[in-house]
């Protein structure tokens, strides 16, 4: 379903913009380009069971220009897709305005979070995109949208794929991924590309698990078997 659901919002957009991609972007149109830094299938899961003691929490959403930095303050615009949507409004508080601060390529929205009952029970998807305005045109279209899964439970999220099964953390378990974001302070995503990320979170878990094994505490799965990542580094 989440397939599918990228692959609709991809298709809109890709008819109603041009999508360019960056090499192809000339720096002397009238326009700059604005686009998100991640793609629309790297869509991110918000938990907050990495904010245990907290009613609220915020998410940080980065969005770049392609061209020069101006000596001006510019506004770009985000808007909800409402019909790719079923967070409910009051859940979740988007920016009054949108700034792209004088001298700046790289700007950081932050969206807050309400937690409510039923994300203990069911993950909602909050879907974002980038609109034209009178200083920024549309980048290409894989990355004029955002989809964000907030949540209150665990579920498998969209980085930990078969390459993480492989190299890094071993095949995924509900309760591999809670220890995970306990070891971890906290973090729910990982950036799979950035290989010293992706150690750095993965060693922290085995060297818990070795400890725990040295001390017989030893950490099992639901079935038996011994909690192992797939590392074989150190």
């Amino acid at each position: 379903m989440r397939k599918y659901l990228i692959y609709i919002l991809f298709l809109s957009f890709s008819w109603s913009v041009s999508g360019c991609s960056e090499d192809d972007i000339k720096l002397y149109s009238d326009k700059d380009y604005i686009l998100f830094t991640k793609y629309i299938q790297d869509s991110t899961s918000f938990s907050f069971l990495a904010y245990p003691n907290v009613e609220q929490a915020e998410y940080k959403l980065e969005v770049k220009l392609i061209g020069l930095p101006s000596d001006k303050d510019r506004e770009y615009k985000i808007s909800v897709m409402k019909d790719y949507t079923d967070t409910p409004d009051g859940t979740y508080i988007l920016p009054e305005k949108f700034v792209m601060e004088a001298g700046q390529v790289v700007d950081t929205c932050v969206i807050v979070f309400k937690k409510t009952p039923e994300l203990s029970s069911v993950a909602r998807r909050l879907t974002l995109c980038l609109e034209e305005t009178e200083d920024f045109a549309l980048g290409q279209a894989d990355r004029l949208v955002a989809i964000i899964n907030v949540s209150n439970i665990i579920f498998k999220p969209d980085w930990w794929n078969s390459t993480v099964v492989k190299t890094w953390l071993g095949e995924y378990s509900d309760m591999k991924y809670e220890l995970f974001i306990k070891i971890n302070d906290g973090k729910v995503n990982v950036n799979v590309n950035d290989a010293n990320e992706i150690r750095t979170c993965t060693l922290k878990l085995k060297n818990y698990l070795k400890q725990m094994a040295e001390n017989d505490q030893t950490v099992y799965e639901k079935d038996g078997t011994e909690m192992k990542v797939a590392y074989i580094g150190g």
